[in-house]
């Protein structure tokens, strides 16, 4: 029986990463590769596979993808509180992977993110 749910749950988990990359194909199509739009699901994807499949290797890619999205917009700085958010999420992974020297350097980057944002004040 626990054979069974552990199949169920890798079907659904390959599922939703085939759901997430044909909305990823999709709003590339009708928005442009560095959408915001994009970097949401970009993140998604990252974040399942860091605390969902523990795949770090893809999460980082997908993270750090979504980072360059980010810091590619126009009204960069409407997107200070997002990229603050990223960033704490590649050093999250980057600590999972035991990397602690990277995983601080990135929180720093957030930190020095954080008190221009919106964000700050809310959380």
């Amino acid at each position: 029986r626990a054979q069974n749910s552990a199949s169920r749950y890798i079907m659904d988990a390959s599922g939703f990463i085939k759901e997430q990359n044909e909305a990823l194909e999709q709003l590339c199509r009708e928005l442009g590769e560095n959408h915001p739009k994009i970097a949401e699901v970009l993140t998604r994807i990252g974040l399942f596979h860091h605390h969902v499949t523990k795949q770090l290797d893809k999460a980082l890619v997908y993270l750090n993808r979504a980072l360059v999205v980010l810091r590619s917009q126009k009204r960069f700085l409407e997107y200070q509180g997002e990229i603050a958010v990223t960033l704490t999420d590649i050093a999250n992974v980057h600590r999972s992977a035991g990397d602690q020297e990277k995983a601080v350097c990135f929180y720093k980057e957030a930190l020095s993110i954080f008190p221009r944002t919106t964000i700050s004040k809310n959380h």
